[in-house]
């Protein structure tokens, strides 16, 4: 690989635990090549000091390119996944389509036109000074990356998570090719769509009010619904309310029905889908031994948990004995805390009414026997 920078485990785990209280961001423009790799341990470990020390507890900002579906570095809730967006807002040739996308940005130039761009990398021993040829995710991510710092540097008490938020908030799909293709919160290649920094800037103080370093973690359990059919299966989740928004939503399913998949879409309680699965972008690595199993999906973002949570499956189940799928939430979560003190209010008030109402009865019986009894007299 005499045209490439050979990337090793110690050395990544060097890289996103380098200077974690100086650095700010870390943009990362590598992926894996197969879906369900597992996010080594150091580098996991690195991740989540950054999140609990780095910028002085606020948390650095991981970037990072999307990969195959099911990885554990598009899984994570602390990584910003990026894809790139093709010429005129296409879908360009290699593009992963992956539920846990969480923004995009033009990967072939400024532009939406652009076909190529111009950076100073160097390629190894070969003289040559730039590289005019520069495209796809490893182009869009440290783009995210570069808008990201502009935002820190005009907001920079910001935490990691109520960046994500205000990205979310401030994303765009108009004016794309694949516009009329995204759906109530969401596209499968380009999560919310591409930036808009102005935005960002101006609505920055909208997010403070998400005070939480970490999300509200809750999980539940799938229930197989009718008879076991060889090609398709149902499987329903009843979630109670939680008083909580979503963030994000991963599905855990047992690897040995997970090997056997071609399609699975999940539905939320208003009705949103979300494709995990699609046999027409399943490639042959799936059926490896996988280290992973479980898939993130941003496509719920802001909605609520309450209700009926459906997760259609069709793939050929003859051999399938074990249907255990779970539904993880991440979100904003009311505190036990928070619930008791609602409550003891609740009753608080309840009683107050309840105190005046026999008052005012009192008063008024009291006063009846005064009318009674000084008529009585006069007669």
């Amino acid at each position: 690989m005499p045209l490439k920078t050979i990337i090793t485990t110690a050395g990544m785990c060097k890289g996103l635990a380098y200077q974690q209280s100086k650095i700010d961001i870390y943009s990362s423009s590598w992926t894996f090549s197969s879906p369900f790799e597992e996010m080594d341990i150091g580098s996991e470990r690195a991740i989540i000091a950054g999140i609990i020390k780095g910028r002085q507890g606020k948390g650095n900002v991981y970037v990072s390119a999307v990969g195959p579906v099911g990885n554990e570095f598009t899984n994570s809730i602390f990584i910003i996944a990026v894809n790139q967006i093709g010429v005129k807002g296409t879908i360009p040739k290699n593009s992963y389509a992956n539920p846990g996308i969480l923004i995009s940005s033009f990967g072939k130039g400024k532009t939406r036109a652009d076909d190529y761009m111009f950076t100073a990398s160097q390629r190894y021993k070969s003289g040559i000074l730039c590289n005019a040829n520069f495209q796809g995710s490893s182009a869009a991510t440290p783009k995210i990356a570069g808008m990201a710092a502009l935002i820190l540097q005009n907001s920079p008490d910001l935490t990691w998570r109520q960046l994500q938020h205000l990205l979310v908030r401030c994303s765009n799909h108009t004016n794309l090719k694949e516009s009329i293709n995204f759906k109530r919160n969401d596209h499968r290649h380009f999560g919310f769509g591409y930036l808009n920094v102005a935005k960002c800037i101006e609505l920055a103080d909208t997010v403070t009010n998400i005070k939480e370093q970490m999300p509200g973690i809750a999980t539940f359990l799938f229930e197989l619904q009718g008879p076991r059919n060889q090609s398709d299966a149902i499987l329903k989740a009843k979630v109670s309310s939680l008083n909580e928004t979503l963030e994000r939503v991963q599905i855990k399913i047992h690897k040995s029905l997970l090997e056997h998949i071609s399609k699975a879409v999940l539905y939320s309680p208003m009705d949103t889908s979300s494709v995990l699965i699609d046999g027409s972008e399943w490639t042959k690595d799936v059926h490896m031994p996988m280290k992973s199993n479980a898939i993130t999906s941003t496509h719920f973002w802001g909605e609520r948990t309450a209700g009926r949570w459906t997760l259609s499956l069709k793939g050929k189940f003859q051999n399938v004995k074990d249907y255990s799928v779970s539904l993880t939430f991440t979100g904003i979560f009311m505190t036990p805390t928070e619930n008791k003190q609602d409550e003891n209010t609740q009753h608080s008030a309840f009683e107050s009414i309840v105190t005046k109402l026999v008052t005012a009865i009192c008063h008024l019986v009291h006063a009846v026997f005064w009318i009674y009894y000084l008529r009585n007299r006069r007669n």
